[in-house]
């Protein structure tokens, strides 16, 4: 479930960490599957990982990778399931998220380390000067996708899985970054299947 951890710290370094969880967090249901909730804010805690600071935002990216894929099937909402549509009647629409769908925010430039250990047969150095980062993960369809998010994305998201409609959470960019063309970004999440379809 971990396999960027694993690769940070190194094999001896993991299986110690993951004794000592296992040791204080003994499994409670009959699988393993999604065996490990509390594992990043236990290494957050765990003394021998303190100067890592940016390795309790990487594992839960790895987490919420885990949740996404196991996250229950739905069908997502496509551009043709909204095409016919009035704008009043669109811009009404709550339609909330796809039920994959988790983001995360982080001080730390937490995605682009998780990406690249993950990726990358050669590792990027990445400077934890470069700032905090957004993720989005999500599963529409059967293989799980992840992405950096803009501030602009994250609110959208935000307001739409707070239960708002489509006009509402536009409006809140519009107000939060003048600079940013909230149908655009609207689109572009549409085509990524983030929002939760009309149809079982």
């Amino acid at each position: 479930a971990y396999p960027v951890i694993k690769r940070l710290v190194g094999e001896s370094f993991f299986q110690g960490m993951a004794r000592a969880y296992w040791a204080a967090h003994p499994p409670a249901g009959r699988t393993l599957t999604l065996y490990g909730e509390g594992f990043a804010d236990f290494i957050e805690a765990f003394e021998p990982a303190r100067s890592l600071v940016y390795l309790a935002d990487v594992a839960r990216i790895e987490r919420a990778w885990l949740e996404a894929h196991h996250a229950s099937d739905a069908m997502p909402l496509k551009l043709a399931d909204v095409k016919g549509l009035s704008p009043g009647d669109l811009a009404g629409m709550a339609p909330g998220l796809h039920p994959s769908v988790r983001t995360l925010a982080s001080d730390l430039p937490a995605f682009s380390i998780w990406r690249t250990n993950r990726e990358d047969p050669t590792v990027r150095k990445i400077s934890l000067e470069a700032g905090g980062e957004m993720t989005l993960l999500h599963r529409p369809q059967m293989e799980v996708r992840y992405r950096r998010l803009s501030p602009a994305d994250a609110l959208f998201l935000a307001r739409i899985g707070a239960g708002q409609s489509f006009e509402a959470a536009s409006s809140a960019v519009a107000d939060s970054f003048p600079g940013v063309e909230p149908a655009p970004l609207f689109i572009a999440l549409l085509k990524e299947g983030v929002f939760k379809g009309t149809k079982p």
